[in-house]
């Protein structure tokens, strides 16, 4: 009974974790490609044009690390909560490239091209559906895709 207990509390911290990164990412993806239809300099960048590559770079590496750590964090989490060792490397890789999107995405804007960050993001989010949707079930992947949904249609609006 206490395993049971234990492992749906997991289900439903991995649930709102991913519903967290994912309105992220979706926010962050939809300012870039705003920026780059619009060939404007967005007011969220934190960084201008004439930043340095390497400085880009090394924060690119910096964030690497830390979803590195995040993620082996998750999966020993999940790893407690008697979850499958096969879905927590799923979703505890989901997360690590979560947040190495939103790391790329800040670093890296107006930097090179902004069309291959959404691009990146269309198959993490397929690929985060179906892990959500073994983990948690149907309920809670539509609520974060809504919650996504929405959070992506207030970004349109205030962007513009």
């Amino acid at each position: 009974m206490a395993a049971n207990r234990t492992a749906q509390n997991v289900r439903y911290t991995l649930a709102g974790l991913f519903t967290f990164f994912l309105i992220a990412n979706a926010v962050f993806q939809t300012l870039a490609v705003i920026g780059g239809l619009k060939s404007a300099q967005l007011l969220v960048t934190p960084f201008n044009e004439e930043t340095s590559q390497a400085v880009r770079l090394l924060i690119f590496l910096l964030g690497f690390g830390v979803s590195w750590l995040l993620a082996r964090a998750l999966y020993k989490f999940m790893m407690k909560g008697q979850l499958a060792v096969s879905d927590s490397a799923n979703a505890a890789f989901v997360l690590l490239f979560y947040i190495l999107l939103i790391v790329a995405t800040l670093a890296f804007l107006n930097a090179i091209g902004w069309y291959w960050l959404p691009i990146f993001f269309l198959i993490l989010m397929i690929y985060s559906a179906l892990t959500l949707w073994s983990l948690v079930g149907s309920t809670w992947t539509a609520a974060a895709a809504g919650l996504t949904f929405v959070a992506v249609f207030f970004t349109v609006l205030i962007a513009n």
